[in-house]
């Protein structure tokens, strides 16, 4: 059984939003999309230009995660319960 902390979750999530934010407001209709792949529990922010380019997954381990439009604590909590969520449906043990 795989094991990951629910403190790096939050660590590696509120780094990549925070990054992922900084570039939105660098630029007119910017967007980002927070990704994990479950096999190996990386998150990651992809960042895009425009709403034509994004990036396509070939691998089933990889989604998008979801979150809870609000303030920033509220987002982040929202990335993290989802990644927690997909995780432990994987297979994961998530320690504290």
């Amino acid at each position: 059984m795989k094991k990951i902390s629910k403190k790096s979750i939050v660590k590696v999530i509120r780094k990549e939003y925070k990054e992922a934010r900084v570039f939105c407001r660098n630029g007119y209709n910017r967007y980002y999309l927070i990704m994990i792949d479950i096999d190996d529990g990386a998150i990651w922010s992809d960042v895009f230009l425009d709403e034509n380019n994004w990036k396509v997954y070939h691998s089933e381990s990889i989604c998008q995660l979801e979150n809870t439009p609000g303030y920033v604590h509220e987002t982040e909590n929202g990335y993290v319960d989802d990644a927690v969520r997909l995780l432990r449906k994987a297979g994961w043990m998530i320690t504290d």
